[in-house]
């Protein structure tokens, strides 16, 4: 799935429950910036643990996704400029590190901007998301994952899950195996 038909998609499953922040777009690229710290930490503990679940790690990379996807349609940033990934030849556990680091720096920007009222710096911002994009594509190389199937199986997931559109009861009450099998495909 490209990224024209999978950010569409994406907004479908995007929760509207807004803080009493400065706007809604601030609330809902927060809420990006939080969700790839969150799914981050999913990532690692997946990638640290005994055995390496690839179908998890790449409904987390999906889920990453997600929040990239609408987080950069938010910014108004170029998606195929900012997937334009160049190929490193290192480990994946490097990647995993660096998507770790990042994700943190991306949710600072967020901090300072909601609590410090310091203006976003849109460069160092979107160098930072042009990094996450190539730290999660030269992982998926690595593992030899399908970038475009991952995002199908994210939003076909999404859809069993919200077949409207988000719902906070569904949120939590999940069919975990109807969503495995989905992954599983």
């Amino acid at each position: 799935m490209n990224w024209t038909t999978f950010t569409p998609n994406a907004y479908k499953t995007l929760s509207e429950i807004y803080l009493p922040s400065k706007r809604k777009s601030i609330d809902t690229q927060l809420h990006c910036a939080m969700g790839l710290v969150t799914e981050y930490s999913e990532l690692a503990n997946g990638w640290y643990s005994s055995v390496v679940d690839d179908i998890n790690m790449a409904e987390e990379i999906g889920d990453m996704y997600w929040y990239l996807g609408i987080l950069c349609n938010e910014l108004k940033l170029d998606m195929e400029e900012m997937d334009e990934a160049k190929y490193e030849k290192k480990t994946p556990g490097t990647f995993v590190y660096r998507i770790g680091i990042i994700s943190g720096m991306i949710l600072d920007f967020y901090k300072k901007y909601c609590y410090y009222d310091k203006e976003l710096d849109m460069d160092k911002l979107k160098d930072c998301l042009k990094d996450m994009f190539q730290s999660i594509s030269n992982f998926c190389k690595e593992r030899k994952y399908d970038m475009g199937e991952i995002r199908n199986k994210n939003i076909a997931k999404l859809k069993e899950r919200y077949p409207d559109k988000f719902d906070k009861e569904k949120a939590v009450k999940r069919n975990l195996k109807k969503e495995r099998n989905i992954l599983e495909s």
